[in-house]
């Protein structure tokens, strides 16, 4: 059974971009799944500006040292970080909106992240960072074998993918990452 205040929560913080009933449930689907599809042209658009790795890197202990985890602390939280960094706050939106919805746009991002709650924030987080594969751009799918849209990816120009082969270490790592073994910290032994 879905708790009724998230739920309300949710069509509340949707609503308002709702163009229709029909719309509604896609318009707000990944409050609900953790495999939603991922707009791949977003994904570039955004990638092209900045590096959301780097970014969303940064927001992972500035979430985990919130003490609540609503809009306005959210957003106090944010506002000190970017500028401590010297940048602007809202450099660290599109990439943020993206890990945690697939989309470029939605409802409005604080409220959205205080609806969804730290830990799957933090989770949805972590494992987009782990589908970045050595600060490129190459789908897990490719290394797994999965099909494209059971699993949020970012697109890597093909020529590159190319030009360098995945050996079967890289492949184990990455498959270890988008499972989430080890909290998704990548745990080596050398001899």
């Amino acid at each position: 059974d879905m708790d009724e205040d998230y739920l309300q929560a949710v069509l509340k913080l949707c609503q308002p971009k709702a163009r229709s009933l029909d719309s509604l449930s896609e318009l707000c689907d990944y409050f609900f799944i953790d495999t939603y599809k991922m707009d791949a042209k977003a994904g570039e658009k955004i990638a092209k500006k900045a590096d959301p790795k780097a970014l969303l890197t940064e927001l992972v202990p500035v979430f985990e040292g919130l003490n609540a985890f609503d809009a306005d602390a959210i957003q106090a939280a944010l506002e000190n970080h970017a500028n401590a960094q010297e940048v602007k706050v809202f450099a660290y939106f599109p990439a943020l909106r993206y890990a945690l919805s697939g989309r470029a746009g939605g409802p409005d991002l604080l409220p959205m992240l205080a609806v969804l709650g730290r830990e799957t924030v933090l989770k949805r987080i972590q494992s987009f960072i782990g589908w970045f594969y050595l600060g490129s751009f190459i789908p897990i799918a490719l290394l797994l074998n999965w099909q494209s849209e059971q699993l949020p990816y970012l697109i890597l120009e093909m020529s590159e993918a190319k030009e360098k082969p995945i050996d079967f270490i890289r492949q184990m790592v990455a498959a270890d990452v988008a499972a989430g073994k080890h909290d998704g910290r990548v745990q080596t032994r050398f001899p």
